[in-house]
């Protein structure tokens, strides 16, 4: 699917599953290990350290679901399925499952799931009547449905009639939910068309008749969409002989690919094949050329017997392996050539509606207990969970707030505000910090020394000394490094920036000092309640003050212990998910054996637009409306973008060169970072071009490095202008040590990136530069996955392969987003 496509759909908000974050709990072997055991455990009843049939049954039933099939016995082609899967378990005997073979088959079943996805994305999407508001008032309204009611074949029908079967033709595109979905036509279509057009009946409906009525009822409809909000899943596939052409371009991919098409093929005992099968070996090779299973697609499925009819395919005759494999090249030769001229397209749009209580719960991710009960705090680096907080890359990050009541005054007090990021990584950068709280009762700021609140608010009660702030809920910034001596205070005046923690400890922290009064004599004072943090974009979560042991300093040279009135702390954690509609940077990969450059993935960070000639482009991830950012566009619209090459191989260290490339137009970034987990770091290393550290952890198996830039030479990562981006480089010599860091199955390259404390978007495990000897990027090495499968040993039925019957039982891929633990979009 062109995923770009989806940015015709401009209010809606979309999410695409492609299956990456699959790739990251089966890719992530100790989280992956520590998943099973759990789930191991749920399923082992009698607690033999073995699985029987009955035992596996729950979870045969709940991998049904997660694929989206019906209930067993419900129709005898998903009980085929349901029997397929746990033939897998079991190696098709009636025998008990250990916990290895049941790791490695749900291994297998979820990197099929994920490969079917890479391969069809779905796009979730919020359909909140803004598109189709749009649609009605635009220019291309009236034209469009004047079309419509053209193709609408209904000599005798009502005004009714006509609307609803209009409706029944409007597509996402034109920002309408299938009206063919009940929920949709009993919830939407219908009550709107009977609160605006009634029972009319009349006859001959005109074109202007219909065009007025069906305005009226589509704004009506736009409405109630606005107030209940519909999620459409939407998969789009156009089939343009590409993929054929990138296969048969490589000899050696071929060839591999036509001999694995051929090895589960009947021959007989002079070792020849009937022509018969030549559907089936297509079938076997249908995901390396980029088609659909055989009977998924009936317009592929016409394609190929015009192509076989043409070929004498079908003559049923024995042939001679070389011979097949001429044929069967022949077949896609012509396939190439026809869709190459005539594309075949596919869509599906279906409503998603909310699991019921028989959703799967075989791999749905444990709850906060049952993480710490079996030691899984890995989940949280690879699911969303309610504790998105917390990142075993930095487990004790926070921004702590202290608000110190230094002395009492005649109607109030003075007061001390601290800002101490304790985050080691992630640093607040320009515009800088911005706190808020809101007043307990009716405190006013009489001074401040070291910051100053962005508004007055009315002071009109204050006849001769006017305060600084009167707002009930003050907003304070820093003032910046240049303030006159008379406005400063200790700590203060470094225009909002606080340094990450384990970069520059002395720049952490901020400070500045406040009179309050307007208390009337209370001298117990009323805390500040909901604190906010801004910095400057949203994504922190404060707790409300609590009281804590008064705060104490050093006077008279360290002699002296001297302590405030009355202390307050609060704790503000960050969220990616609250600062971010999307990921923020991704990662791009190559090395000197292998000339393919492994990109971003597609869309990491949103779509483009469907203007391919456009040169710039407005960002998606930022959650503000007020806050896109504008980037050169790129295929993976991502601001940021890490490269890491493996450059050379010597005898006792390998060399990588590390580049960042700003992609913002008009954004710098001062006093960049980046993390990066990587086995190769438990070595010596040698940085040449950067600041670098390394991070402790917990729980986290790979060493972590923490670079920064060099001062006054690369600490500011400049933005891109039209032809060229901002970059920093470096390169870095890794001690070898084959144990944990070789050219094999992808070890070379870093388990996950960081850019200024936000998880950059890895490339899947199977695209990663494999060495020439290595696996077929199409397929995991020694892999069988019956999610992969494309054909299931079924006679006198369409052969279709698992990933695709995803898409057949659309309307219950909801149930799969939740399985998977992608967070979906917030629809509340």
């Amino acid at each position: 699917m062109e995923k770009n496509e989806v940015m015709k759909m401009k209010s809606s908000e979309s999410q695409v599953m492609d299956g990456s974050d699959i790739m990251k709990l089966v890719g992530n072997e100790a989280v992956f290990s520590n998943f099973v055991d759990h789930k191991f455990q749920q399923l082992d009843i009698d607690k033999d350290g073995k699985l029987s049939v009955k035992e596996l049954q729950p979870a045969v039933a709940d991998i049904g679901v997660a694929l989206g099939l019906p209930p067993q016995g419900s129709s005898p082609e998903s009980d085929h399925i349901y029997s397929e899967v746990l033939q897998e378990f079991t190696h098709g005997k009636q025998e008990k499952v250990s916990k290895t073979e049941f790791k490695e088959v749900l291994s297998d079943i979820l990197l099929g799931m994920a490969a079917g996805l890479k391969r069809d994305p779905i796009v979730l999407l919020r359909m909140d009547g803004e598109d189709l508001l749009e649609f009605v008032k635009s220019p291309a309204f009236e034209p469009e449905m004047l079309s419509l009611y053209s193709e609408l074949e209904l000599p005798d029908g009502s005004l009714k009639d006509y609307i609803i079967k209009a409706f029944e033709k409007l597509t996402v595109d034109q920002g309408m939910p299938p009206a063919s979905d009940s929920w949709v036509m009993s919830n939407v279509v219908e009550p709107v068309v009977e609160s605006c057009i009634g029972v009319s009946n009349e006859q001959p409906v005109t074109q202007e008749t219909f065009l007025a009525e069906f305005k009226k009822v589509a704004e009506s409809a736009a409405q109630r969409l606005k107030e209940q909000p519909v999620i459409v899943a939407h998969s789009e596939n156009t089939f343009d002989g590409s993929g054929i052409k990138r296969l048969l371009s490589n000899k050696f991919e071929l060839d591999k690919t036509l001999d694995s098409s051929l090895k589960t093929i009947p021959r007989d005992r002079h070792g020849k094949m009937s022509k018969e099968y030549l559907r089936v070996a297509l079938d076997v090779l249908s995901p390396s050329a980029g088609l659909p299973p055989i009977g998924a697609v009936d317009q592929m499925d016409k394609v190929i017997q015009e192509v076989c009819k043409m070929l004498d395919a079908d003559d049923g005759k024995m042939v001679k392996e070389e011979e097949f494999k001429k044929l069967l090249t022949e077949i896609l030769g012509s396939m190439m050539l026809q869709l190459e001229g005539n594309p075949v397209s596919v869509s599906t749009n279906s409503v998603v509606h909310e699991p019921l209580a028989s959703s799967s719960t075989l791999l749905q991710p444990p709850s906060i207990s049952e993480i710490k009960d079996h030691g899984l705090d890995q989940w949280t680096s690879v699911f969303s969970l309610d504790v998105d907080c917390y990142d075993p890359l930095d487990p004790i990050g926070n921004i702590s707030v202290t608000y110190d009541i230094v002395r009492w005054t005649e109607d109030g007090y003075q007061a001390r505000i601290t800002i101490q990021n304790y985050y080691k990584y992630r640093h607040i950068e320009k515009l800088g910090w911005q706190l808020g709280w809101t007043w307990a009762a009716n405190e006013v700021i009489w001074s401040m020394s070291g910051a100053f609140a962005t508004q007055q608010g009315n002071c009109s009660a204050f006849k001769s000394e006017i305060p600084h702030c009167c707002k009930k809920n003050p907003i304070i910034v820093d003032l910046a490094p240049e303030a006159p001596p008379e406005k400063r205070s200790d700590g203060c005046c470094h225009g909002g920036l606080l340094a990450a923690s384990a970069i520059n400890p002395s720049n952490s922290f901020a400070s500045f000092e406040m009179k309050v009064g307007n208390i009337r004599g209370n001298y117990t004072a009323h805390k500040p309640l909901n604190l906010t943090l801004m910095a400057p974009g949203p994504g922190y979560t404060c707790d409300e003050f609590i009281d804590t042991d008064p705060t104490t300093s050093l006077v008279i040279e360290g002699q002296r212990q001297e302590q405030v009135i009355r202390t307050w702390k609060s704790t503000c954690t960050y969220s990616t998910f609250l600062a971010n509609n999307s990921p923020t940077c991704c990662v791009s990969l190559s090395t000197f054996y292998n000339p393919e450059v492994t990109p971003c993935n597609l869309c990491s960070c949103g779509c483009k637009l469907a203007d391919n000639e456009a040169k710039s482009c407005i960002g998606q991830s930022s959650s503000s409306p007020y806050e896109r950012e504008l980037l050169q566009c790129t295929d993976h619209m991502c601001p940021i973008r890490v490269h890491w090459h493996i450059k050379k191989n010597y005898r006792k260290y390998w060399r990588v060169k590390l580049t960042v490339s700003n992609y913002n137009l008009d954004k710098n970034y001062s006093n960049w970072n980046l993390v990066v987990q990587h086995p190769g770091f438990s070595q010596q290393a040698t940085v040449f071009s950067f600041n670098n550290t390394m991070l402790s952890t917990v729980g986290v198996p790979d060493e972590v490095a923490l670079f920064w830039g060099l001062d006054f030479y690369n600490d500011a990562l400049l933005q891109a202008e039209e032809k060229q981006v901002g970059s920093v480089t470096t390169e870095i010599l890794l001690l070898k040590d084959m144990t944990s860091f070789t050219l094999s199955n992808g070890w070379a390259f870093p388990r996950r990136i960081y850019f200024n404390g936000e998880n950059c978007e890895m490339p899947l495990p199977q695209t990663f530069p494999m060495l020439p000897n290595g696996c077929s990027r199409e397929k995991p090495c020694e892999k069988s996955s019956i999610m992969q499968l494309p054909w299931l040993k079924r006679r006198n039925s369409s052969e279709e392969s698992f990933h695709f019957l995803a898409h057949e039982y659309i309307p219950k891929i909801w149930t799969m987003v939740n399985i998977i633990g992608l967070r979906p979009l917030a629809y509340d």
